[in-house]
């Protein structure tokens, strides 16, 4: 059992196959986001809680083994030997000696061109076209990110109520009106459908959109405040989003992509400006991208994992040739 685990000798000194077979019990592995490039890319350390799965630093790791040693001296008081032994054993912690972690292949609950599916503290919502189904987690084999879990119930309602009582149904409706009543359903029709596939996490090769929020011209000016930004983060609330200030991004800067990560699904280049390179960003739709991160392990993400692309602006965003039309929504 867990709690009867050892990893130390009889005086004390850490014993480095029984640390790493602690850290196994505990769920903590080596994963891979991409299985065929195991031999030219670093592992993100993960542990796993059940088929709920985080990303972890080496920080955790000595946290998680001193905390054992503690709840397993607690009677005796008797750690003195076992702590100095962590202390001086740091390097079982260092990168070389991580990477003998066992590693643990990863199945994510995904969706499907048929299925999307919202993970709520109440279970999993499964939505189709025919409907939306809440279904509880023991259903599912597979894993998720835990960042990925909406951190309320999932309580179902009508669509009358929805219409009535929703305020962000109203925000949208108002962000689409137009004089005339069927440009004004066109429009959020149009709206709908973008938003319905940013939250879609399936990805099909042929169908690489970067959905483009831009201002209407006013007497040949942008008109800003308009709710483009408010639109994309209420993403937020139900997929993981990560901003990106489009007027300071340079594809040339290493770090330019430092705030996606794993759990990242939807990348927002928020405000982009007059002169922004949308042919920058084709290779992150089409193709996949090298995640370079600070002071940590630099993460690929194929195309099948890497997030999709959103972006606001004031501006039209250049570009007319057929690679470019193909690829705005």
């Amino acid at each position: 059992m867990e709690e009867q685990f050892i990893f130390w000798d009889g005086s004390g000194r850490i014993v480095p196959h029984l640390l790493y077979e602690f850290f196994t019990i505990k769920g903590i592995y080596n994963y891979f986001p991409e299985e065929n490039k195991k031999k030219n890319t670093d592992p993100v350390k993960v542990r796993a809680i059940g088929n709920i799965v985080f990303p972890i630093n080496d920080g955790y790791l000595l946290e998680i083994a001193k905390t054992h040693i503690l709840d397993c001296t607690a009677e005796s008081g008797e750690n003195g030997p076992i702590l100095d032994s962590l202390h001086k054993s740091t390097a079982l912690f260092g990168e070389k000696n991580l990477r003998l972690l066992k590693p643990l292949k990863l199945n994510f609950i995904s969706d499907t061109i048929e299925y999307g599916y919202f993970f709520f503290r109440n279970g999993i919502v499964q939505v189709s076209g025919s409907g939306i189904v809440l279904k509880p987690y023991t259903d599912f084999g597979d894993y998720l990110w835990e960042k990925s879990i909406i951190q309320s119930d999932f309580v179902p309602i009508g669509t009358d109520e929805l219409q009535k009582e929703s305020d962000f149904m109203r925000f949208l409706l108002d962000l689409t009106i137009v004089e005339e009543p069927e440009k004004a359903t066109a429009r959020f029709n149009s709206l709908a459908s973008a938003i319905g596939y940013l939250l879609h996490r399936y990805k099909n090769p042929t169908t690489t959109k970067a959905i483009i929020l831009m201002d209407v011209y006013v007497n040949g000016q942008p008109n800003g405040g308009s709710g483009k930004s408010l639109t994309l983060f209420a993403l937020g609330k139900m997929r993981n989003v990560s901003v990106i200030d489009g007027k300071k991004y340079d594809q040339r800067e290493w770090f330019a992509l430092s705030s996606v990560d794993l759990e990242s699904e939807v990348l927002l280049f928020d405000d982009a400006v007059k002169d922004f390179n949308f042919e920058q960003i084709f290779p992150i739709m089409t193709t996949g991208m090298l995640v370079r991160l600070k002071y940590k392990n630099h993460v690929y993400l194929p195309f099948e994992k890497a997030p999709k692309v959103a972006i606001t602006t004031n501006y039209a965003i250049n570009g007319d040739s057929s690679s470019h039309r193909r690829r705005k929504f």
